[in-house]
């Protein structure tokens, strides 16, 4: 079999099984929730559970911009990185890794926002 026709035979193969393999995965997430955040954490970061836990701890359980507690969160924190160079800031609230996200990690947009915020806020 040539490779025009294999890659034809794996694409149809994926093709085919794309359900079967999402609530494989889907389960095995469900089961084994630490080994599937560490492999997340791992691959997205380059970080381990031990490395979040480490961070959790030396944040005393708080976002890194506004201090909500993880107990009065929906959702646990964020790992929050440079998407330029991939570095690992710190954790965050869902709201806040998203702000900063929406303002590209930018400190120009995230000044203007303060001052625009301080200009309605002030007159």
């Amino acid at each position: 079999m040539g490779l025009r026709g294999r890659e034809k035979l794996m694409k149809r193969y994926y093709s085919e099984t794309k359900d079967a393999r999402k609530a494989y995965q889907k389960n095995y997430r469900k089961l084994n929730p630490i080994a599937y955040k560490n492999v997340e954490l791992k691959r997205d970061y380059g970080i381990t559970i031990d490395d979040y836990d480490n961070m959790v701890k030396k944040q005393q359980n708080r976002c890194a911009i506004c201090n909500s507690h993880q107990s009065e969160l929906k959702q646990t924190l964020h790992v929050d990185h440079c998407h330029s160079t991939g570095k690992v800031r710190g954790l965050l609230c869902k709201k806040c890794n998203s702000a900063i996200g929406l303002f590209e990690d930018s400190q120009d947009r995230l000044k203007r926002a303060i001052e625009y915020i301080g200009g309605i806020n002030g007159s």
